[in-house]
């Protein structure tokens, strides 16, 4: 049986991610746009991977004009976010995936910042910003004994050289042969086969790359964000292009 994990349609798992590391154990001083405030809320995080509730509200508490729009932008990692409007209309959640190519080591530290705040045709050109401090919560696991070969869809091999895993998502690391990365991406095929024999297909991934054209390889990295925790006692290998690769217990 085979299924695909996509984090992008669920925006409720959030939920479950970020209960393993509460607001008091993050930190973000309350950023204010007008009648309304912006506060970090809830946390998760490995050294490459990151899920982040951030909580709109306004200061009044009355209810979030539905005109009421803005950027966010921040100063580390690559993601993207989804918005989750309470059932009251008093809050909107913005949950934030964010991955970083290089590890963090024990916490992400970065400026979040919010651009051309807009209610209506009214535009501030005022951006404002917030240091937000996410602790690493989840360590990873390295489960590379040894390096190891694959070939892509479409030809040319690869070599893993580095494949790391935590309850939140994986990172790995490999020499390909230079090409688009977005070329790259559609032929790296990830899955993930449980105890049970299920296969999990893991196509929303982040890639990062140092290349030239005059280079024949280049190191790449590569991580993905699960859509749920995971029990790794549950997970029983990874599948990269048909290369399958042991889960150490």
């Amino acid at each position: 049986m085979k299924r695909t994990w996509s984090i992008l349609t669920s925006v409720l798992l959030a939920a479950l991610l970020l209960t393993a590391c509460q607001a008091e154990e993050a930190s973000m001083a309350s950023v204010d746009i007008g009648d309304y405030r912006v506060q970090l809320e809830s946390a998760a995080a490995d050294p490459y991977n990151r899920v982040v509730r951030y909580a709109l509200t306004r200061k009044d508490g009355r209810e979030i004009d539905p005109d009421f729009h803005f950027g966010m932008v921040d100063s580390m990692g690559s993601g993207y976010y989804c918005y989750l409007p309470s059932p009251d209309g008093k809050t909107i959640w913005l949950d934030e995936y964010k991955s970083h190519g290089e590890s963090v080591g024990k916490k992400w530290d970065y400026m979040l910042t919010l651009e051309d705040p807009t209610v209506g045709d009214e535009i501030s050109k005022e951006a404002c910003s917030a240091r937000c401090q996410i602790p690493v919560t989840y360590q990873m696991t390295q489960l590379l004994r040894e390096k190891q070969q694959f070939e892509l869809p479409l030809g040319g091999l690869c070599r893993l050289t580095s494949v790391k895993i935590s309850p939140l998502g994986l990172h790995l690391e490999m020499e390909a042969p230079t090409m688009d990365l977005s070329d790259l991406s559609e032929q790296v095929i990830l899955s993930m086969v449980m105890e049970d024999g299920v296969i999990h297909s893991l196509p929303d991934k982040h890639m990062s790359s140092n290349w030239s054209e005059d280079d024949e390889t280049c190191l790449v990295t590569c991580e993905v964000i699960f859509d749920r925790l995971l029990d790794l006692e549950t997970v029983d290998r990874l599948g990269i292009c048909g290369t399958s690769i042991k889960i150490r217990k």
